[in-house]
């Protein structure tokens, strides 16, 4: 059996997959917000431990704070990799900046007394936009916080706890990335073996998603008056994170009010000229295919259609098959419209589609209509299952009717009847 818990998350993600086979195989999947790890996750996680058991992997998407700041408490608290508080950790999958396996080592040409200025300036540059913190959490009142001698960023905890060893350490220690896992000999990806039973394919990002990242930096620093070698030490990645924490898409995020009387109007809207996401953050996230004995989940996390349609075009190719199997399918970016495009669920053979959001983040309400009408529109001889973790008020008054859900076979399932930005329960999907 494959469990899926999604976490109530605010608006942002964390689920924790068992897979039960001759042993049971924990990953953690994003840790959202510090209160995520407070009021749900840390529980969990002492149970397991109590069972003698570990976390196989932890896989933070990308840098957004809504994915990772619950980490940031989580690993403040479990202490020393060989010694931990809470449970032990067998391997970490993040992206910082030193990971961006790029020419970071790109400088003028600089004299010595000059770099020495410059370092110093430069440190000062870093450590300003270090110390402007990490963004509240939309909607809470109260912030949970850290000792702030051992780092407020998940890299820096990292260091300083010393899970040097197994972060990534799939990748030799280098990024996550498509690339790295991509076997020359054939076509098809290679899958990294958590054990026996337990696989996974890395469908984002690419080099090209992640030298975006590495640009929009460099980009930020040159604008503040960095100048010299771009350097990876601890104080660079601390900024990094920092600076993409507390930055937002610039997407259009215009919510419409929709007469749904007809077909019409839902077929009108499902194909609305798609805008795909532009944000580059978003693009960097680690999005994969779980496999476990005959099952499959695409776990999407924030990333672009573009990279994903055209992998699972090549693993259609490969399987002989118009359209991809999975179990269930974690839709990306909490079911915002510039995720989700006609021409990816074409791709896509599923009957269960998760959304993880309260629906309240800084500017946005997710999940769009435009995701749920396109979801319910394709492959209408399927019957599918929309399920969420937060009770999704603005969408529900739209769909929730027995003559819609007949017509275009789908069923709701809501994990609590609390409104939008209340806290959840923790939602539990079988298959």
């Amino acid at each position: 059996m494959l469990k899926i818990e999604v976490f109530p998350a605010s608006y942002g993600d964390s689920f924790l997959v068992t897979c039960m086979g001759k042993e049971n195989t924990y990953l953690l999947i994003d840790m959202g917000f510090m209160s995520t790890y407070s009021n749900s996750i840390k529980e969990k996680l002492i149970e397991i431990n109590n069972n003698g058991e570990s976390l196989s992997l932890i896989i933070f998407t990308h840098v957004d704070d809504d994915h990772i700041s619950g980490g940031i408490k989580f690993f403040s608290e479990n202490g020393q990799s060989e010694k931990t508080n809470i449970i032990k950790v067998e391997n970490v999958w993040y992206n910082s900046f030193r990971h961006l396996q790029f020419d970071k080592q790109k400088s003028g040409l600089l004299d010595n007394e000059i770099q020495k200025t410059e370092h110093k300036k430069n440190e000062f540059i870093l450590e300003d936009i270090t110390n402007k913190g990490r963004p509240k959490e939309q909607g809470y009142k109260t912030i949970d916080s850290i000792g702030v001698s051992k780092g407020s960023t998940l890299a820096s905890l990292l260091y300083y706890y010393k899970y040097s060893d197994v972060w990534n350490s799939h990748f030799s220690s280098n990024a996550v990335t498509v690339e790295r896992l991509h076997d020359n000999s054939n076509s098809c990806f290679r899958k990294i073996a958590l054990n026996e039973d337990v696989k996974i394919t890395i469908l984002s990002p690419d080099t090209d998603k992640l030298q975006a990242l590495d640009d929009l930096w460099r980009e930020k620093l040159v604008s503040e008056g960095f100048r010299g070698k771009i350097s990876s030490d601890k104080l660079m990645d601390d900024a990094f994170e920092v600076y993409f924490a507390n930055i937002h898409g610039s997407n259009p995020r215009n919510r419409k009010l929709y007469n749904v009387s007809s077909d019409n109007d839902i077929m009108r809207t499902a194909n609305e000229p798609f805008e795909p996401d532009s944000t580059t953050v978003n693009g960097s996230s680690i999005a994969f295919i779980l496999e476990f004995e005959e099952k499959r989940v695409l776990f999407l996390a924030d990333s672009h259609t573009d990279i994903i349609i055209g992998k699972l075009k090549e693993i259609a190719e490969k399987e002989k098959v118009e359209k991809v199997f999975f179990n269930a399918v974690k839709v990306s970016h909490h079911g915002s419209k510039h995720n989700t495009s006609i021409e990816l669920l074409e791709l896509i053979d599923t009957d269960k589609y998760i959304f993880s959001t309260n629906g309240r983040g800084k500017g946005f309400t997710h999940p769009d209509i435009e995701t749920i009408f396109r979801i319910i529109s394709v492959n209408r001889d399927r019957y599918k299952t929309l399920i969420f973790n937060y009770k999704p008020i603005h969408i529900i008054k739209i769909i929730d009717n027995e003559e819609l859900k007949e017509k275009y076979n789908f069923s709701i399932e809501i994990t609590n009847d609390l409104s939008e930005g209340t806290e959840g329960f923790i939602a539990t999907v079988t298959l």
